[in-house]
Parts: structure tokens; C-alpha cells; sequence
């Protein structure tokens, strides 16, 4: 699974572009793991990041026995 996460107030990597390039993974069949938090570009909120590494760390597990 490909895994994206993006801040819904990100002013660099705009919620617009994201959008259209799930819709295209969806598309073609691609599986993903999608985080959209309320921040801009980076998190400073530590709920934020924990849950970030949390779900990254399983992703990786997953993928790499």
C-alpha cells in the first residue's frame, strides 16, 4: 500500500492535488493508506504526529516480514 499523509490547511502540497491523485490510484486499482489532519505543511501537534508514526510503523511491519 502506497501511504500519504497531508494537512487539510497545507498551503504547499494543496488538498486539490491529493484529491486528484487518489482518484487516479482508485482508478488503476492501487491500494493506499490515507492521514489528512487539520494542519498545514508538517505537524506540530504531538496527537498529530504519534498517530503518524503509529499507522507508518504498521504500514512498514505489513510490508516488510
Amino acid at each position: 500500500d502506497l501511504y500519504f499523509a497531508i494537512g487539510s490547511s497545507d498551503v504547499r502540497v494543496l488538498i486539490v492535488r491529493y484529491e486528484s491523485l487518489l482518484w487516479i490510484l482508485k482508478g488503476i486499482g492501487i491500494l493506499y493508506i490515507s492521514l489528512i489532519f487539520d494542519e498545514g505543511h508538517g505537524y506540530n501537534n504531538v496527537i498529530y504526529k504519534l498517530d503518524f508514526y503509529n499507522q507508518m510503523e504498521a504500514n512498514l511491519v505489513k510490508h516488510l516480514k
